[in-house]
């Protein structure tokens, strides 16, 4: 079995979902920075970002679709939310 080479496992231009997640404290203040971080790359609708609270309700994952057209986006994007403080886990 070989493993398939990650850069040909999306093809662009695609939709993306980015997924973040923090904690139930920051979600607000988390929410406007996931924006601002894809903004910097790509432009991202508010409609394009939803938040869901865990089931026990300490935690939230913020996602955001976005439109890509090259892998070096996805790198800058991933870049930027990964400087978040309040960034606990990401997909």
């Amino acid at each position: 079995m070989t493993i398939a080479d990650p850069d040909d496992l999306i093809e662009f231009p695609c939709d993306y979902l980015f997924k973040a997640f923090c904690a139930k404290d920051a979600v607000a203040s988390f929410r406007s920075s996931i924006k601002e971080a894809i903004n910097r790359v790509v432009l991202c609708s508010n409609d394009a970002i939803k938040e869901r609270k865990s089931s026990q309700g300490n935690y939230a994952c913020i996602t955001a679709l976005v439109r890509l057209e090259s892998r070096v986006q996805l790198e800058a994007i991933n870049n930027e939310i990964r400087k978040i403080d309040d960034l606990m886990f990401m997909i």
